[in-house]
């Protein structure tokens, strides 16, 4: 059974000192009426090192566009690992594919850049981080998608040749932005699920961002773009039971789904469901609270809010355990 290289990702996301997440895409292909059953594999080891861990598996599924997120545990801090992650087609269930005879597998060649490498956080918190922060990631979509500038994929490709030149990221957090819904404003702005997603699709499969979020953990949060430009100043009733949730349901595919939002399951799975976006997390020395400023914003006359009672509350509680630990 050939596995194939994902076609979207993976991207590494949430990263513990033992534990992470990966997210990729299969491929959604008919049998008539119905969606070929497809499925994602991920194996590991320690870098250098011989043996690979048995894969784990998820069904990646046509409500989510064909993706999934693969929960790697028992690992071990400031460690380096190798992995592997594809998908495949299988007449199975996915009870049946946990219990394949690995040797039925046959993982793509390692010299195509299918085996990657991510390093686990620290515990050590007097161990230096380092970080690189960005935002409002264009790419200018037109004529129907025939032609795409790829200029905004040229600092990823800086990112990349600098971390070969030994300069050492601990992960990557894009604040915002990271896809132009409405790239020409009004002139044909996304408003369907479907097109939401095929603009996930094109952003996150370009050649440099693509290898870079492979190796760096990744954190992602949205701006107004994700939905409309200045969202929601604009929006109306019917922007709120259409235009926002076709938004918001690709945009917790594609950027929610390997955050810490989500609780892991033994199985290698992620669970629950989300009642905000904003998160939390720590890494060493540095602890981050990620702030959703946009899907709570509350517009009147009497001004402006830009988070909810409930997120503001999280700050200062975030603060109030940094000030005084314990």
């Amino acid at each position: 059974m050939k596995i194939q290289v994902p076609t979207i990702g993976p991207i590494i996301g949430y990263t513990t000192p033992n534990q992470t997440r990966i997210f990729l895409r299969g491929k959604d292909e008919r049998q008539g009426t119905e969606f070929q059953r497809c499925f994602g594999a991920v194996r590991w080891r320690v870098a250098d090192s011989k043996d690979w861990t048995r894969p784990i598996f998820n069904k990646l599924s046509p409500n989510f566009d064909m993706t999934g997120v693969f929960v790697l545990d028992g690992l071990s801090p400031s460690t380096k690992y190798e992995y592997q992650a594809g998908w495949f087609y299988a007449d199975s269930e996915l009870e049946m594919v946990q219990i394949l005879d690995e040797r039925q597998l046959e993982w793509p060649d390692q010299t195509d850049g299918s085996q990657m490498s991510f390093r686990t956080s620290t515990l050590d918190i007097n161990v230096a981080r380092s970080y690189v922060v960005g935002s409002c990631r264009y790419l200018l979509r037109l004529f129907g998608g025939a032609w795409f500038d790829d200029r905004g994929d040229k600092v990823f490709r800086s990112i990349l040749q600098q971390i070969e030149e030994e300069l050492h990221i601990d992960a990557l957090l894009m604040i915002g932005d990271q896809i132009y819904a409405d790239d020409l404003n009004f002139v044909s702005p996304d408003t369907r699920l479907d097109q939401f997603l095929e603009r996930y699709r094109n952003v996150f499969s370009q050649e440099n961002i693509c290898k870079l979020m492979a190796q760096v953990p990744t954190y992602m949060i949205l701006d107004d773009h994700e939905i409309e430009d200045n969202w929601p100043s604009k929006a109306t009733k019917r922007d709120w039971v259409t235009l926002y949730p076709h938004a918001i349901h690709a945009y917790q595919i594609y950027q929610c789904s390997h955050s810490p939002l989500f609780s892991a399951r033994e199985d290698g799975r992620i669970d629950g469901t989300l009642s905000h976006f904003w998160y939390q997390f720590s890494d060493g020395c540095a602890d981050w609270f990620v702030m959703d400023s946009r899907t709570e914003r509350k517009l009147s006359k009497s001004g402006e809010r830009m988070i909810s009672d409930v997120q503001m509350a999280g700050v200062l509680n975030w603060l109030d355990r940094r000030i005084r630990p314990g």
